[in-house]
């Protein structure tokens, strides 16, 4: 009992900082990692499927790409915060009528993943397939196409650099899959992923991301 009181008021006289997972910044006991200035900036999905994704048949983001979210995504891709999958899966909400069979990250090409040491969308395909306890597979779907940055393109030009990156390897015949990255820009990725999975006889392939850009 006196432990417990006196660590309540070394609690209160030299309080703890954390970080904030999207601003990086100190902040005193955040809610879910993130501090209170971002909870009051960040802009969450308040309408499931309201955003419709080409060749997909049900489209789910957690928060909108913008100067809140931008660090953190950054972080995560760049800078090998790795941790920061786990931290974004938390946030992704998947209908439970999709009854999901396999879930499947965006692969990267083999050379940027050499590079980079790890696929940003499989820590958070991970991370969110643990939470829902569905099986991650990232041997399925390969990119064959090695696609420059994506940044400076305008909607069609990613379509077409993206026409026929991706391969499928592995049986998906009658499998609801469900697509994980970690940004949606235009779409043209998870489109091109979800057609090849389509010509493959998948019978229904959702997507979620951890980020939508609005479009402007």
């Amino acid at each position: 009992m006196i432990k417990a009181t006196l660590k309540k008021i070394l609690d209160l006289l030299f309080p703890k900082n954390y970080v904030c997972n999207m601003c990086n910044s100190e902040a005193y006991e955040p809610q879910n990692g993130i501090c209170e200035n971002c909870i009051r900036k960040l802009k969450r999905n308040t309408e499931p499927n309201s955003v419709k994704i080409s060749q997909t048949d049900g489209y789910t983001w957690a928060f909108l790409f913008d100067k809140t979210t931008q660090g953190c995504i950054h972080r995560l891709k760049y800078f090998d915060c790795r941790y920061l999958g786990e931290f974004l899966a938390q946030f992704i909400a998947v209908e439970e009528e999709w009854q999901i069979d396999c879930i499947i990250p965006v692969p990267l090409h083999i050379k940027r993943m050499k590079k980079r040491g790890y696929n940003q969308a499989e820590l958070i395909a991970n991370a969110l397939g643990k939470r829902l306890n569905i099986e991650v597979v990232s041997d399925v779907l390969v990119r064959v196409k090695d696609t420059k940055t994506q940044t400076t393109r305008s909607k069609s030009e990613r379509a077409e650099a993206l026409e026929h990156a991706f391969s499928v390897i592995k049986d998906v015949e009658n499998k609801n899959i469900l697509l994980i990255d970690d940004v949606c820009t235009t779409g043209a990725t998870l489109t091109s992923c979800a057609l090849e999975l389509k010509n493959a006889k998948a019978a229904n392939v959702y997507a979620a991301t951890a980020c939508y850009t609005p479009k402007k």
